[in-house]
Order: structure tokens, then C-alpha cells, then sequence
């Protein structure tokens, strides 16, 4: 897994792109299934580059390619820190010499057509730009209006500082500047002037990103301002637990267990079912007629052999309501009782409306709970480590034999001690999320945010709110001088562990279409959970809890 996602499979696929023939790989340039066109150019230089890509329209044209006339621009990768002011640009000679800017507000503009598989991505909206991506490049696309046909565009695009700033002027004007949110290649940037579908020209700026996989959220960092001490008082309504809550808490885990360790066993024709027993049933569904009556037979909620845990929700529960389950309690084995159920949307036209379901027990299966002795305790700690065999950390050294010897006090201790930790963790948490809101209050925030890839479009709100947070973590752990507490190994090796375990309900984790981005996206999960503990760790220290309505002096 982790060759698939090394630097192996990036060299051999460029060393394979450059032993092609010159007028293949310019081909695939111009089809645009990737961007590959810096790394190129700036082999060949800004004269066999311009003839070469004349060449290629040449054959384009033919073809019946709609473009007119394409000119290479470019300028040599090799001085890491030189600013491209070229670019590959269209010349509109059939089309008259007069193109009008697309609408001032970018989310009317209809892009240009780049790389199919944008849809999966996010992408942006700002000002005077819109952007798109792929897992290994960025599209900016900015509105170009040319009123004396120039031959020449006016366009001037530098990307400075190995790939860290990015500065694209139209016509005199910024477009787009400032530092970018990651690092591009040097020397893979390219722009051209594109014609959108309802005619309105754009400069069209292709580069690719320096870590494949990695989705931006925005072009242009954000920018962070402190506005005051994020150091203050918080007030907190911090969890208490009294004696008699702590060991009501515990019987109720003992019997959350009794119940999960139970044992069934065949009911006699007397015995009244209860929760927690297997009931198959057979049902037929009938209109609900005058005085709770059966109406009319239905052609739906018909089984037969269902099975159910009474009480149970969920798979378990046949996915029935708890207030079928409720009327049922007390059935005894095969007994009909006529049970009200209110249909749902599927059921079309009658969704909504209350039927009656006539559910006759053709096997009832007692649940027999365990004594709580110390046998039970023990049955409970083998389950246990029987789970803990199955992952990474393994049984703890200092479990070794306990399953032998535990006794149902020890048990309860060791309840008692996860229900207190858990208390804890709540408490730090409401903390932490305390502590978030206050530096969400104190911290200024300035960018614009992607939109969510097609699969997530709902989730618009949560992703600004998400990356603003992360932003706001990390401005402070950059001022505070935190970020090098943070451990990079520790985290990639958290990030492959993550993705080595099977997805839910998968039984083995496999490697998707696009590794380098499953990694980078586990990566980011796992760098910012990291330094979330790390940045709030650090402000619990410095910050006065004060519980909800207590008096400070």
C-alpha cells in the first residue's frame, strides 16, 4: 500500500510521459486529460515550444477543432524563483476582434470546460476569479475582455518563491494574488485565453499541485487577524456525579451485559415474551377499519419467518418501531395480536396513514440472563480480550491471565473507572469546544472558502465552519511556536494505520482509484485532530475554568 502512494509510481509515470515522441505528448496537452505542459516546455524552450503546439493546431483544424490560432508562451523552469509572465493563449481571428467579459458576479459565470473529473473536488468562487481541481491540478479562471484584438493578450502570471505565491494580472488588474494554500510545481504553470459555452472569454491558469492528492479549500490562504487575548475566563457547566449515579450507572452496564451475554433457549406455550427475546414472526397488513377492526386485506407489510429481538432497534429489531415492539411485549408462542403500525414514505400513497398488522409468533426464543457472579465477570473479560486479540495495541501485557481470575467486584471497579474516565472526556471535551467558540470570537478569519465537491454540495456551511477552525488552530499554534511539538512521523504513521482498516461492514481495507489523495485526506484527519489536542492542551493551561454560576474573587 504504501508503494502506491510512495514517490516510485510519480517518477516512473514521468520518466514514462518524457521518453514519448514530442508530438504525442503535445497531443495530450491539448486534449487535456492532465497538465503536463511545464514539465515539458521547459525542456524544449520558448521556440520549439511555440512551433511545435503550431504544428499541432495545424492538424487540430482539420479535424474540425473550433480554435483559431494558438501561441506558446512560456519561461524556462529551471530558476525556481522567475515569474512566467507568458503563457499558451488563443487569438480569436474568426470570431472579430471584440470578446466581452463574462458578468461581474462569479457565481453566474459558465466556465470554460477543463478536466472531467472536477465534479469530485471542491472548488471556489472569489471576486474576480473561479477555480477548479483534480487530485493532481489547479484551474483558475479569471474574465478576459480584448477590445482592439490584440495579438497578444494582456495577461502577466508569476508563481514565486517555489511555488508558494501566485500573482495573475488581466489587463493591468489583480485578478488573483497573495500566498497560495499550498505549494505548486515550479515551472508547471501555463495559462491561455478560452472561450466559456455562452461565448465569454477567460485567462485559464493550469498548475500543477506539488503533493498530488492534497484538496485545496481555498487558492489564497486565508487571512488572520487577532483581535484580543484569547486567554480569558471561561464559564463552564462542568459534569458532576454523585455516589448513587456513579453505581446506578454501573448496575446498568452489568445489565447491558447480562442481556448481551445471554443465552436463548425454546419458550414453552405459557411463557409471555419480554425484551431482549428472538420472536419470529408471520404478519399480514390490513386496513384499519370502524372500532380498530381489519378492513380490507393489503398488498403490503406481508411476511413471513421474520425475525426479531423484542425491544431491539435497528437489524435486530426487523427495523419495526419501538411502538410495534411495544405491542407485542407479552406475546405468547403461536398467539396473532392485531398491531397498529403508521406506514412511512415508502409505502407511496400510503405513507402516513395507520394500518393493521395482524403478527403471529411461530417460534419464541427466551433470553436467559447470567448470574452476576464472578463466572459472569469472567465470561465478560474473555469477550473483552477476545476483541482486543483482533487489533494493533493487542491484549495489554498486564491483562495477561486476568480472564481467569477477575472477580464481579473487580468488574465493577473497573465500570466504575471507565464511567468516571468517560465523565472526563466530557468534560474536556466541553472545555475544548468552550475554548474554540472564544478563539472563533477573537480571531478574525478572511477567505474565500471552496465550495463541497458534487458528493458533498450540502455540506457548504460545515466545510467553511470546519477550515475556519483549522485555520484559527493553526495561526495560534504558529504564533505560540507550538507547531514544532508536533510529531510528522507519528502522524504519517497514524495516517497509513488508518488507512490500512476496512471500511464498515468491509472485512479487508483496499486501495481505492486515486491512493495519493485517500492518503492526504487521512493525513489531514490526522494532522489536525493532533494539533487541535496540541493547540487546546496548551490554552487549558493557560486558561481559568470557572464552573456555571460560581463566584470569583
Amino acid at each position: 500500500l504504501k508503494h502506491a502512494f510512495g514517490p516510485l509510481q510519480l517518477h516512473t509515470a514521468v520518466l514514462a510521459r518524457t521518453m514519448q515522441p514530442a508530438w504525442q505528448r503535445r497531443g495530450q496537452q491539448l486534449q487535456r486529460p492532465r497538465s503536463h505542459r511545464g514539465v515539458v516546455a521547459g525542456a524544449l524552450g520558448l521556440a520549439a515550444c511555440a512551433a511545435l503546439f503550431s504544428n499541432v493546431l495545424s492538424f487540430a483544424s482539420v479535424a474540425g477543432r473550433t480554435r483559431s490560432r494558438l501561441t506558446a508562451h512560456t519561461t524556462s523552469a529551471s530558476d525556481k524563483d522567475s515569474s512566467s509572465s507568458g503563457g499558451l493563449h488563443r487569438v480569436f481571428g474568426q470570431r472579430g476582434s471584440l470578446v466581452v467579459a463574462a458578468a461581474s458576479s462569479s457565481a453566474a459565470w459558465i466556465l470554460p470546460t477543463v478536466d472531467k473529473d472536477i465534479g469530485e473536488f471542491h472548488s471556489g468562487r472569489a471576486d474576480k476569479y473561479a477555480w477548479v481541481q483534480t487530485s493532481d491540478t489547479v484551474y483558475i479562471f479569471a474574465p478576459y475582455s480584448s477590445k482592439d484584438g490584440k495579438e497578444k493578450p494582456d495577461v502577466q502570471l508569476e508563481v514565486q518563491n517555489e511555488g508558494t505565491l501566485i500573482r495573475l494580472t488581466i489587463e493591468g488588474e489583480d485578478a488573483v494574488k497573495g500566498k497560495l494554500s499550498h505549494q505548486l510545481k515550479p515551472g508547471s504553470d501555463v495559462w491561455m485565453i478560452e472561450e466559456a459555452a455562452d461565448g465569454n472569454a477567460f485567462a485559464v491558469v493550469e498548475i500543477e499541485k506539488l503533493v498530488p492528492g492534497i484538496e485545496w479549500t481555498s487558492v489564497v490562504q486565508p487571512n488572520v487577524k487577532f483581535s484580543e487575548s484569547y486567554t480569558n475566563e471561561l464559564h463552564i457547566e462542568l459534569q458532576t456525579i454523585t455516589d448513587d449515579e456513579k453505581n446506578a450507572a454501573v448496575d446498568e452496564t452489568l445489565g447491558h451485559l447480562q442481556r448481551k451475554h445471554a443465552k436463548l433457549q425454546t419458550a414453552d406455550s405459557a411463557y409471555q415474551a419480554g425484551n431482549g427475546d428472538l420472536l419470529t414472526i408471520n404478519m399480514k397488513g390490513f386496513e384499519l377499519g370502524p372500532g380498530n377492526a381489519r378492513g380490507a386485506l393489503l398488498d403490503i407489510a406481508t411476511a413471513s419467518g421474520l425475525k426479531l429481538t423484542l425491544g431491539a432497534s435497528g437489524q435486530a429489531g426487523a427495523g419495526l418501531l419501538p411502538e410495534v415492539h411495544q405491542q407485542l411485549v407479552g406475546i405468547k408462542l403461536n398467539e396473532t395480536r392485531d398491531v397498529k403500525v403508521t406506514l412511512g414514505s415508502r409505502a407511496g400513497s400510503l405513507g402516513g396513514q395507520t394500518i393493521l398488522c395482524a403478527m403471529t409468533c411461530t417460534k419464541l426464543q427466551q433470553q436467559t440472563l447470567l448470574e452476576l457472579t464472578d463466572e459472569f465477570a469472567r465470561v465478560v473479560k474473555r469477550a473483552e480480550q477476545m476483541i482486543q486479540a483482533g487489533t494493533m495495541e493487542g491484549i495489554p501485557e498486564e491483562e495477561y491471565g486476568r480472564a481467569d481470575t477477575i472477580t464481579l467486584e473487580e468488574l465493577r471497579g473497573e465500570i466504575a473507572t471507565e464511567i468516571l474516565y468517560t465523565i472526563q472526556k466530557q468534560e474536556r471535551e466541553a472545555v475544548y469546544n468552550m475554548m474554540e467558540a472564544e478563539l472563533l470570537k477573537t480571531i478574525e478569519v478572511d477567505c474565500d472558502w471552496a465550495t463541497p465537491s458534487l458528493q458533498s454540495r450540502n455540506d457548504a456551511e460545515k466545510l467553511a465552519h470546519g477550515e475556519r477552525l483549522a485555520t484559527v488552530l493553526n495561526a495560534v499554534a504558529q504564533k505560540e511556536g507550538l507547531l514544532s511539538r508536533l510529531d510528522e512521523d507519528k502522524i504519517q504513521k497514524r495516517a497509513w494505520d488508518s488507512l490500512g482498516e476496512p471500511k464498515p461492514g468491509e472485512t479487508v481495507a483496499e486501495v481505492g482509484k486515486d491512493p495519493a489523495r485517500e492518503f492526504q485526506t487521512a493525513h489531514r484527519k490526522v494532522f489536525r485532530k493532533e494539533q487541535r489536542e496540541l493547540v487546546l492542551g496548551w490554552l487549558e493551561e493557560r486558561v481559568a475554568v470557572v464552573a456555571k454560576g460560581a463566584v470569583v474573587a
